[in-house]
């Protein structure tokens, strides 16, 4: 069960004639938390009639195999891991995940062991986790063993496996550059793929000769398999040398601790094998499915609207949208049509470490579209609320809310004082409109993530004729 903290704080800072706008908003959060849910998603997406295991169209006979094995790394891990469970426990020989530090419920989910490790900056115990998982993968046998690997948001920083021989620091050093960059994460993943034991397609290498069927909960744009969780499982184009553009492009490349600076050059000169590409044979085994996206939570807002606003058009943006959060984004979003407009994004946004602000790319986006709601009345009567699925944006709280007061009774000054000292989670909260979450998992936290989702609502003439 997901639940808003301080919901009653909110209600308290908008006007009488906003509080239900604004209260049936923070349910919209709620459902879009939920149908992300883990736990639901596999549910919804896998069944067992005796010994036959279906998903999708594909089936499994599990009476073929001697070994079946579960491995799970993520912010949804554990749920997805408890549904897996639930559906096929007697089946189960063994398995090992990797969950977010703090989070975890329990020591064990039948004979699943659960392990902590960090996120978003990998921790020194995460680390040494994740070469146990690695270790424990490797000494299983492969032959007539079916692995089920449950992968979703978060799973690269969890799965810390920088590349034998590394100083834990260097790779940490490394994530950090990275993430501040405002890089796209399929940029960042290029990197990670090449300073690492399983990422970029190799731990379907390490699977080879066993039957492998992975279950997603994609946080990408796209649902690309090579760049959730930095593409463990599925084949990678990207080089060494592709990598170290990367780095160039972000300026990063002296600067990244040398130890990564030698590796990639030893693989681009030869020295290393290459990150395995499409048509090797360790693939062959591979099966994937998504069992839910941003999407599915746009869609389930969606429905929602649809029984409380009958008489209001709604629209869901047909992707995962992606790009940098800039003005032009935010005024194109103010410019929705009529009714309720839904969208799901990873948009990117590289903040100042420097300037030490709170919040992350959701919530200075929201905070650009406060700024030209004030600047121009042709936007002013929207509401607009977008919440980090995963119970954080940044290094601020989930997500935050817009109504029209809110836009009337701030200060043009502040609103642009915030967005340059890159402080839009302060400016928030203290408008009394931060969005926190509190699940089963603590606050701030939700056990889930397929990235950000955002509910504009124009009410000009938005009834249906």
């Amino acid at each position: 069960m997901t639940e808003i903290a301080g919901r009653d704080v909110i209600l308290s800072h908008v006007l009488e004639s906003e509080r239900n706008h604004v209260s049936n908003f923070l349910d919209f959060a709620i459902h879009a938390i939920e149908a992300a849910d883990g736990y639901t998603a596999v549910r919804r997406a896998v069944a067992l009639d005796g010994t036959i295991l279906k998903i999708e169209t594909d089936s499994y006979d599990l009476s073929a195999y001697d070994h079946i094995v579960v491995i799970g790394f993520g912010k949804a891990a554990e749920p997805m891991a408890e549904a897996v469970n639930a559906i096929m426990e007697k089946f189960v020989t063994e398995g090992v995940l990797l969950v977010k530090e703090g989070t975890a419920r329990r020591r064990f989910i039948g004979r699943i062991r659960v392990l902590e490790a960090g996120h978003p900056s990998p921790t020194y115990t995460g680390y040494r986790n994740a070469q146990k998982v690695t270790r424990f993968i490797q000494d299983l046998p492969k032959d007539r063993s079916l692995f089920v690997v449950l992968m979703s948001g978060g799973g690269s920083s969890l799965y810390a496996d920088f590349f034998p021989g590394s100083k834990f620091k260097d790779g940490t050093d490394l994530n950090d550059m990275l993430v501040s960059t405002g890089a796209a994460i399929q940029e960042i993943n290029t990197v990670r793929k090449h300073i690492a034991e399983i990422k970029g397609g190799n731990l379907a290498r390490l699977l080879e000769g066993a039957t492998t069927i992975s279950l997603v909960l994609s946080d990408v744009p796209g649902n690309d398999l090579s760049v959730i969780a930095s593409g463990p499982l599925a084949p990678d184009v990207s080089t060494f040398e592709d990598a170290k553009a990367v780095l160039d492009t972000y300026r990063l490349w002296g600067r990244v601790p040398e130890s990564v600076r030698d590796r990639i050059l030893r693989g681009i000169a030869g020295a290393i094998p290459e990150t395995p590409k499409p048509g090797y044979p360790c693939f062959s085994h591979i099966h994937s499915y998504i069992v839910a996206d941003a999407l599915t939570s746009c869609e389930a807002v969606a429905r929602r609207i649809e029984e409380v606003y009958s008489h209001c058009p709604v629209r869901v943006y047909p992707t995962v949208m992606k790009g940098p959060v800039t003005d032009g984004l935010a005024t194109s979003l103010l410019e929705s049509p009529p009714g309720f407009t839904i969208v799901g994004h990873e948009y990117t946004y590289g903040a100042d470490p420097s300037k030490r602000g709170e919040g992350g790319r959701q919530l200075h986006l929201l905070l650009l579209m406060a700024k030209h709601m004030k600047k121009s009345a042709e936007y002013e009567n929207r509401f607009v609320v977008g919440i980090a699925t995963d119970g954080k944006d940044g290094n601020s709280f989930a997500g935050a809310v817009i109504t029209p007061s809110l836009v009337a009774h701030a200060c043009m000054e502040e609103i642009e004082r915030a967005e340059k000292e890159e402080n839009s989670g302060r400016f928030f909260t203290e408008k009394g409109r931060i969005i926190r979450v509190r699940s089963e998992y603590g606050l701030d936290t939700t056990g889930t993530n397929v990235n950000n989702v955002m509910v504009i609502y124009n009410p000009a003439q938005s009834e249906k004729s």
